[in-house]
Order: structure tokens, then sequence, then C-alpha cells
């Protein structure tokens, strides 16, 4: 059988090469679930043979969509879309959206102008069929994506009303679990760092639960970065701890993996040994968390979990795939108490016992 190269293979091609019908390979093609396991897996070997990609705007003119989804983090976050910590719930994101046949513009937004964002005055119409938001979200951004009517969802933060589809960790069992540990190893002044309030907030809400069931002492510094670079932030922080007397001075520090580098920057320069005369811990267990020249204790957020997650439930929105009561309940399923890895900037516990 003749066929003809990549650049002119059309979709009819792909289905008489395959030996199906042209209605499969677009079930195939946009993600639907109408085509068994094994006329599936033909289909995509027939595509992938062949380098078939199907013109976007053929798609988009017989489906009403762009075949496009948004990803995007607040302009505060410390480097944008080139920070650690998103990049890794950025990457499982992007490929499964890929793997249905979408492309994924990556941008961060100010919520100020984000109805723009959304909607070019330009052009009149949504530029996205859905959005992942990545990070905290303040109130003002969410009333602008809900109008705008483009399906979204919130990946991680805090508290969101009922109407927002928020894929989430239990933070607050999971600070619980990280005062406790801090606790074991005799660690009674604690400083918090971040640039929002809600989450020192919730902290301190950690910290209340914490206490009905422990009888030690603790005290809780609360630190509210400018949030423009944080590895500045963390800099500022370590040299107020520098400025403190020795004994006033507390002895864990917990940020973000780049406030914790730029504390522990500080602290190397001043010959001051980390976990000895602190412990460090991350709020997210990112490459930065892993690689750092003291490797950080951190909170594992999974956020390579968490975007492969929140895009398949935002594929089952576009696509209909599921109903939007389903798709709450897959993303409440999943709110749970995160892991905490302990590496080099923390004392052993075991140590701390002998």
């Amino acid at each position: 059988m003749q066929t003809k190269k990549s650049s002119q293979v059309t979709i009819s091609d792909i289905a008489r090469y395959a030996g199906v019908s042209k209605s499969s390979v677009s079930c195939v093609l946009n993600g639907r679930s109408k085509v068994g396991a094994q006329t599936r897996e033909r289909i995509l070997a027939t595509i992938q043979k062949y380098n078939f990609e199907p013109k976007s705007s053929a798609r988009a003119l017989s489906t009403n969509k762009t075949y496009q989804m948004g990803f995007i983090i607040s302009s505060k976050a410390t480097l944008g879309i080139a920070n650690s910590y998103f990049g890794e719930m950025l990457n499982s994101a992007q490929q499964t959206f890929q793997s249905f046949g979408y492309h994924t513009l990556v941008a961060t937004y100010d919520q100020t102008k984000m109805s723009e964002f959304l909607v070019p005055k330009k052009m009149q119409q949504n530029c996205f069929d859905g959005v992942l938001v990545a990070g905290q979200t303040s109130p003002l951004a969410l009333s602008k994506l809900q109008n705008s009517g483009i399906p979204f969802i919130v990946i991680g933060g805090e508290e969101y009303p009922d109407n927002v589809l928020a894929l989430r960790n239990n933070m607050l069992d999971t600070y619980v679990n990280l005062i406790e540990l801090l606790a074991e190893l005799g660690d009674r002044r604690i400083c918090v760092g971040g640039y929002y309030n809600q989450l020192h907030n919730l902290f301190m809400k950690s910290v209340n639960k914490f206490k009905d069931n422990h009888s030690e002492y603790l005290e809780v510094l609360h630190v509210l970065f400018e949030g423009i670079n944080e590895f500045d932030d963390g800099k500022t922080a370590a040299q107020e701890w520098l400025k403190s007397p020795a004994d006033k001075r507390y002895d864990a520090f917990i940020a973000s993996d780049q406030a914790c580098c730029g504390f522990l920057a500080v602290l190397t320069e001043n010959n001051i040994k980390c976990p000895e005369e602190i412990n460090v811990v991350a709020t997210g267990n990112s490459q930065l968390s892993k690689w750092n020249s003291i490797p950080l204790t951190s909170v594992d957020t999974e956020m390579d979990k968490q975007g492969e997650i929140a895009a398949t439930a935002l594929i089952d929105i576009v696509e209909n795939r599921k109903k939007l009561e389903e798709v709450k309940g897959i993303l409440d399923q999943t709110y749970s108490s995160c892991t905490i890895i302990e590496r080099k900037s923390t004392r052993s516990v075991e140590l701390q016992k002998s």
C-alpha cells in the first residue's frame, strides 16, 4: 500500500492505515473514551508512525475549542515560571494535556490585568479551554477567573469558597506533624516565613492544635516576606537572626525552598553550622531542596502528582467526561497530610535522644 509523506497525512489516512473509522480516530485525538483499548493503541501507534499532527485550526472550528490550556502562577512568585516548586507541577500537567491533544500556554499573571489576559480585547474570545492556577490565589483573581466563564482548577493554597475547584493538601495536620518533629528535636522557638498572611494564620491553627495535645512550651515568630525575591527574604531573615542575642534566637526556620537557601547562604558566610545551631525546613520538596549544598528537610507536597491529577480533572470538565460533582469528589479525595522528608538541614532524632 502506497502511503503519503507525514506532512501530507490526514485524519482519513490515519483511519485507513489503522483499519478503523474516521470517527474512532477523532475520538482518540479528542480524548473521548468511546474507543476500546486495543483499537486506541493501534490508532496511537499509527499516529506515531506517521508523525501525524491534526491542524489545530480545523479542530477548533469543528469543536468550537482552542485546544489550548493555560497554566498560570502569580507574578509575585520568585523567578516566575522558572520557580522549581512550580516547574515539577507544570511538567506533569503539560505532559497530561499533550496526551489528550492540547497545547499548554504558560505565563505569570498580574491579577489586575487577568481579564485582559484570559479574553484579549482584540480577540473578543477566550484564549483557553481551561486553566490551571498554581499557588495561593487571591479572591480578586478568583473572581475574574469565574467571570471569564473558563473552567479552572486551583492547585495548592489554603481555603477557597465551595464554588471553586481546588486541589489542596491538608497542611493543617502536616504542620502539626512538622511541629511535633521539631519539638522532638528540642526546638521551642520556631520562625515561619512567607509572603501571604494565609500561611501564618494556618500555621497558628496548627500550633494551637499541637498545644491541645502537648504540654511543651512553644514560641512562634512570623516573618512576612516582601515576596519580590524570596532568596533575599531568606537572607534578611538570617541577618536578623544573627543580630539577636544567642539565648533569644529561634531554634528552627521554616519557609519556602528559595528563602531557606538564602537563609543558609548567610549562615555559611558567618560560619554558623546547620543543623548544629539551627534546624531549617522547606515547605516544598523541590529539586532545589534536594540538591542544595545542605539538603533541606522538606514537606513533600508531591507537585508532579498534583499537576497530573489537576490536569486530568480539567480535561474531564472540558471534554464533558465527568460532571462537576464527580470532579470535585476526585479533588477532595486527594486532601491528606503530606510526608515530611528528613535531610541534613535538621538534626537526627536518634542523635538528639542519645
